[in-house]
């Protein structure tokens, strides 16, 4: 029996459910956004299980809007799920219009005692905290002031998750990572002078993404309580670091490698997170391990995951990257084809013939007819469409709203079955009464003759266009390359524009040579319960598909070398025992060195191979305890060559900022490499006789 944890060992973390912004109006009318389905699990369930399998004892849960059935999930959970792991306690924060507010009110609760976790109810994450929280704890013992540790993870500007909301720049203390500056811009980034005079050395970065995620010594709430002008973490954040007078705290930062940490904050993030989430880079957060109220999902080939009890007629076509939700039904025998790809699709949903989906998410309990079309589209629950309808890109519709027949919903348009009985507008998800529109006067022009909704109107304040940008499922990065080609156009530098140009089209190809790869070596590189492969695959096979993709997506060899090390990585996956996946990376590098072999020639590819495979298993837990028996592996094929090992492992153990999970693939090596050396150092010694 595990020892009960005193007092002082108590890990502590506040959730803020309340998002204060109404950006996924109108499908927050009836529910909070954390309650919102993200690959049929609600969103709070991914922070409250990040928070669980990271050790926190007790977790905080702060709430105003729809408080009451927040309190009644934590119930459900508390009683079958997460919460037999970790206690779960909802704070009803009614007069809250800020995170600042929400902070105040946990500070007169007098509940927090200890350093703890500050995140966010709509957050996806599966790194590790504990070497990041003993890290802070230790800082802040040796230095009191030290009372914040703020999560990033590297991200490029153009990455699918960064979507433009929070675009931000910051100076950082180049030995010890304190933050000197934070700012958020769409534009100009201004960096104080006195950073670059006080200092011999300063890193500035861009390529960063805001995990939401901060470890917080025990003051934090008084801090909030002190001062009012504080209604966000950033407003105390730049406060901090401007000197504001009230603290003279410090705050650090900790970039995240090899990890997953985003924020479904708006429409374009939650579609982006949902894709991620079915291609597995959120693992084990994946519809096959991460089941609450019902049996984990069964994976097939394409990340297809279907649910117990789902119906698919011999016309229904499930193309790639798709859910499919308990007890479904899609399409009918002898009719038109059903097509769906890139989609989400709730329980107990009825999809009819001649329909397709594409990039869609569609809640519980809808109906959706014969012939519809729906293109990068939400739906809420209890939503019908009837036949011959089409919605265009970009629509959101809400609960319980019925469209159709034979009518087209234009691009961007929100649609809700009734509106607030106030006006729409307010600064966050509070509550409000809503008015349910007598039958008869709806829009029919907009829903069809026997539709069911009105539009919806975003009211935004004037002075706010930043907020209502992020109103709209709209992927922002193409308008971020233009900026900068048109920036490069007024440049003298024709070749840097050229540069610009040819490159914009390779980070697509990239990321779907590593989706085929991955496929591919599912399919070919079959396994019995052993772990043994399929002696009829051979590596021409293989070589095949492989020097097909990269002619047709223009690849350089390092790009397919890089893909094809991630993918092999990631086909070991569901080996069933360690020691078949084991046998599968032993006997899979045995049959692909020579396709290794064809692109690892300079020192430059071995360096590309190591590091490249170095991150893939520090992020795949169930790979981790076969990185020596593959390197060994690829050693004995003479893929690697033992001076560039014993290059790359030098370097590796000297790296300051490693973690423990990269320490510990370095240390599962370590005999390994020892005997590398001894091996160099005796075939030195005979060349020297």
């Amino acid at each position: 029996m595990s020892k009960k944890p005193d007092f002082k060992e108590v890990l502590q973390a506040i959730i803020v459910a309340d998002s204060f912004n109404s950006r996924f109006a109108p499908l927050t009318q009836t529910k909070p956004r954390a309650l919102l389905p993200l690959v049929n699990v609600p969103l709070l369930d991914y922070t409250l299980e990040f928070l669980a399998a990271n050790g926190v004892h007790e977790a905080y849960v702060l709430c105003c809007s729809h408080a009451d059935q927040i309190q009644e999930h934590i119930n459900v959970i508390n009683t079958t799920g997460v919460g037999q792991r970790m206690k779960i306690t909802t704070c009803h924060t009614a007069e809250s219009l800020s995170v600042g507010d929400a902070m105040r009110e946990i500070h007169r609760m007098g509940v927090i005692n200890s350093h703890f976790i500050l995140v966010t109810g709509d957050l996806v994450s599966n790194f590790q905290l504990g070497p990041l929280l003993q890290e802070h704890k230790a800082r802040y013992k040796a230095n009191n002031n030290a009372f914040i540790t703020m999560l990033f993870q590297e991200c490029q500007p153009n990455h699918h998750l960064r979507t433009g909301e929070e675009d931000i720049a910051i100076a950082v203390e180049s030995k010890t990572d304190r933050l000197l500056h934070y700012s958020q811009s769409d534009t100009d980034i201004n960096i104080p002078i006195s950073l670059l005079v006080e200092r011999n050395t300063l890193k500035l970065r861009y390529d960063l993404l805001n995990c939401h995620t901060a470890i917080c010594a025990p003051v934090i709430p008084a801090l909030f309580e002190d001062n009012f002008d504080y209604q966000s973490m950033d407003d105390l954040i730049t406060q901090t670091l401007e000197g504001d007078g009230i603290s003279s705290g410090q705050i650090f930062m900790h970039c995240l490698k090899n990890s997953y940490a985003a924020r479904a904050s708006n429409l374009t993030s939650y579609a982006a997170i949902s894709k991620d989430i079915l291609r597995r880079w959120t693992y084990p957060l994946v519809p096959d391990v991460f089941a609450l109220d019902h049996p984990p999902a069964r994976r097939k080939g394409k990340h297809i995951y279907l649910q117990p009890k789902v119906v698919l007629s011999r016309a229904c076509v499930l193309e790639r990257d798709v859910a499919v939700g308990d007890s479904c039904q899609i399409g009918h025998d002898g009719q038109a084809e059903t097509r769906v790809r890139g989609s989400v699709i709730g329980a107990r949903t009825r999809i009819g013939h001649g329909c397709m989906l594409v990039d869609s998410f569609v809640q519980s309990d809808v109906t959706i007819g014969n012939n519809c079309t729906l293109t990068k589209v939400i739906l809420g629950q209890s939503v019908t469409l009837l036949d011959n309808v089409v919605v265009e890109p970009g629509c959101v519709i809400g609960d319980e709203v019925t469209l159709g027949p034979n009518i087209t919903i234009p691009a961007h348009t929100k649609i809700s079955r009734s509106l607030p009985e106030v006006d729409a507008w307010s600064d966050d998800e509070t509550e409000t009464e809503v008015l349910k529109t007598p039958e008869g006067v709806y829009d029919v022009g907009l829903v069809g003759a026997k539709g069911q909704g009105l539009l919806w109107h975003d009211a935004i304040d004037e002075d706010d266009a930043h907020e209502a940008k992020y109103r709209q499922w709209i992927d922002y990065r193409p308008s971020l390359i233009a900026e900068e080609a048109a920036a490069a156009d007024e440049s003298d530098d024709d070749d840097f524009d050229d540069e610009i140009v040819e490159q914009m089209p390779l980070r697509d190809d990239r990321e779907e040579f590593y989706e085929i790869m991955v496929e591919l070596l599912c399919n070919t590189l079959q396994t019995d319960a052993s772990g043994a492969l399929d002696t009829t695959v051979t590596a021409d096979d293989i070589a095949l598909e492989v020097t097909g993709n990269r002619s047709a997506m223009h690849l350089s060899p390092q790009e397919v070398l890089v893909g094809l090390a991630q993918a092999f990585v990631q086909a070991g996956a569901d080996k069933g025992s360690d020691s078949a996946t084991a046998m599968y990376f032993h006997q899979g590098a045995i049959l692909l060195s020579p396709i290794f072999g064809n692109y690892i020639g300079t020192e430059a590819d071995h360096r590309t191979m190591m590091t490249t495979l170095e991150a893939a298993f520090a992020s795949r837990p169930f790979a981790q305890p076969c990185f020596l028996k593959l390197l060994h592996t690829l050693y004995d094929q003479d893929v690697l060559e033992e001076d560039m090992l014993l290059q790359w492992y030098h370097d590796a153990i000297l790296q300051p900022d490693a973690d423990e999970v990269h320490r510990s693939l370095y240390k599962q090596v370590e005999k390994f490499m020892d005997w590398l050396e001894e091996a160099e150092s005796e075939s030195g010694d005979e060349s020297e006789e």
